[in-house]
Formats: C-alpha cells, sequence, structure tokens
C-alpha cells in the first residue's frame, strides 16, 4: 500500500470514527505521508485526499463532519506553508 493509500485510510476511519481525540493521529498520519512523498508530489497529494474527504462530507453524521472540517483547517494551513 502506499503513503497515501496509508494516511488516506488513516484518516478515514478517524473521520468516521468522529472522536477529536483522534485528530493527534490525524496529524501524524498526514506527517508520515508527508516525510515519506518526494517534495514535488507532497501537496497535489495532500490535495487529492482533501477532495475525496470533501466529497463525502455531506454523508457524515454531526461529530464526524466537525473532525472532517477540523482535518480540514490543517489540510489549509499545511498546504498554505512552504513546500518543505
Amino acid at each position: 500500500m502506499s503513503h497515501i493509500d496509508d494516511c488516506f485510510n488513516t484518516l478515514r476511519l478517524l473521520i468516521a470514527a468522529g472522536d477529536p481525540t483522534g485528530m493527534t493521529a490525524a496529524r501524524e498520519a498526514i506527517e508520515r505521508y508527508w516525510v515519506a512523498t518526494p517534495l514535488r508530489a507532497r501537496k497535489s497529494g495532500l490535495l487529492y485526499i482533501q477532495q475525496i474527504l470533501h466529497d463525502r462530507r455531506d454523508k457524515l453524521g454531526p461529530q464526524s463532519r466537525d473532525f472532517a472540517d477540523t482535518l480540514d483547517a490543517y489540510f489549509e494551513r499545511k498546504l498554505g506553508g512552504p513546500l518543505e
């Protein structure tokens, strides 16, 4: 399984659980992906994951949606930063 798949699957499970304490695990999954991915592919991979999560957002329950929104804000901060 690729790094992007590992990251996406972890985030998907954490969002489904909707537990705010899972945000640390979500950040760790994103950071593992970030470190393991070549510099030029990092942002495009996160954008890909973010888009999939956006597409599925309407099917989530309230707690999962809140978690997804918090995660989305983290993505935005990460994507807005430098490439490294």
